[in-house]
């Protein structure tokens, strides 16, 4: 029997080596696999796509370490992680480096920084023109400075920076000056207003993919959005402080997306029943969307639209929804002795297993468009999960009742059954 010859590290193609130390952390490459032999000592000098985390747990003495081992031209991405003052640490690395050295500089993260911290890192990186990734967390114990912001405004200016993350309040969005042609192709924020997403659009010919995390659009017009931006092609859009109205007024302006992803958590009654209109509003102003993903959540529902939930779901069967797009959508009522609640939400497939959506100790009804040989159908699920053991220890003692104003039904035909099972002891037990 021959033997089985195994391939040595050291013969393997350097992209190929370079693959797999780009899943070990910094420190594994330099005081592990750089100390096995020469070889591999080479290789790790040579490497040049290190990603270097600073973090309260980093001591000193790795940092040194760290700037002994490593060629500064070889790091492809620095992060900084704290919510105290790194000063010492910082002195560290940036007193002996000058910009021209991080010549492969690539990403930058800066997480919770204080404010002399923060600022001492951005003007150590206004340079570097190959910066191409930014994000940012801002420290919310002080306000950053206006000698910082100009810094940061600095670094949007840099000419090939494509992605941008900005977790900072709304004084700091007021503040940074966007250059006049922005070349970020990827931006995720954390607030935003009617304005600045105006100004951002009018300066970011090359932006395609917005995420808004939570808008403030209570002053969105058709004056302040007079242009249509047709580059954008894709939006995340946490809708919660905008009203159905606003919504549409800004979709209307981006007949390009190709993507929208659209969440409220508090969405009024005209918001659910306007949005169920929708067909309309995708077919003349967003007539390329390809991929349509909404989560919304009502609490407001009242007995009319309770018993007319059949007409939010009814608009979703139509052959734009089923055939032509193939959206599928669910809608779930729940009701739980406290809260009655409503949400619409887009489902996978039009397979969705609606047993999964029932809850202990609560009643559902739940229903989802599907289609079955071209024909649009609901599969329909109306469950009451009981605690069995827990009633018939309530039982004897009167401590069940039934609620007059039950709003939870199970719907056959025409007629409406309300159940409200409900323990005056409200103490969960496990079924």
């Amino acid at each position: 029997m021959s033997a089985i010859q195994v391939e040595s590290p050291l013969t393997l193609p350097t992209e190929l080596l370079y693959l797999i130390l780009d899943q070990l952390d910094t420190n594994d490459i330099l005081f592990s696999f750089r100390n096995v032999c020469t070889q591999f000592r080479a290789i790790a000098d040579n490497y040049n796509r290190y990603k270097i985390n600073f973090n309260d747990a980093m001591p000193k003495n790795i940092i040194r370490r760290i700037r002994r081992s490593i060629r500064l031209e070889n790091i492809l991405s620095l992060n900084f992680s704290s919510n105290r003052s790194m000063s010492n640490k910082i002195k560290l690395f940036f007193p002996l480096v000058g910009t021209d050295q991080l010549m492969c500089l690539r990403s930058l993260n800066l997480c919770g920084l204080i404010e002399r911290d923060l600022n001492v890192i951005m003007h150590h990186i206004t340079t570097i023109s190959t910066l191409t990734s930014l994000s940012l967390t801002e420290n919310y114990r002080k306000p950053m400075s206006a000698d910082t912001i100009a810094a940061l405004s600095s670094i949007i200016a840099i000419q090939g920076l494509r992605s941008l993350v900005l977790h900072v309040d709304i004084s700091t969005m007021n503040a940074i000056v966007w250059p006049d042609q922005c070349t970020i192709r990827q931006l995720i924020m954390r607030v935003c207003t009617h304005k600045q997403l105006h100004q951002i659009l009018r300066h970011s010919p090359n932006l395609q993919t917005i995420v808004l995390i939570n808008c403030n659009m209570t002053e969105i017009s058709e004056v302040a959005f007079s242009d249509s931006y047709i580059e954008l092609n894709s939006l995340t859009l946490d809708s919660d402080g905008m009203s159905i109205d606003q919504i549409e007024s800004l979709l209307s302006l981006l007949p390009s997306l190709l993507y929208l992803k659209l969440t409220s958590y508090n969405a009024s009654l005209k918001y659910l029943r306007r949005f169920s209109q929708w067909e309309q509003l995708i077919r003349h102003k967003l007539p390329l969307l390809k991929e349509f993903k909404f989560y919304i959540h009502n609490e407001e529902c009242d007995q009319a639209i309770i018993e007319n939930i059949e007409s939010i779901i009814g608009a979703f069967r139509t052959p734009f929804w089923l055939e032509n797009k193939r959206w599928f959508v669910t809608l779930r009522y729940i009701y739980d002795d406290l809260h009655s609640n409503i949400i619409l939400y887009s489902s996978k497939d039009s397979c969705t297993n609606l047993s999964d959506h029932s809850c202990l100790d609560k009643i559902s009804y739940v229903i989802s468009t599907t289609i079955n040989h071209n024909a649009a159908q609901t599969n329909t699920l109306w469950s009451a999960r009981l605690n069995l053991a827990k009633m018939m220890t309530a039982v004897p003692f009167n401590e069940v009742g039934l609620n007059k104003s039950s709003i939870i039904f199970e719907k056959t035909n025409s007629s409406f059954v309300h159940l409200n099972i409900s323990f005056f002891d409200y103490q969960i037990f496990p079924l």
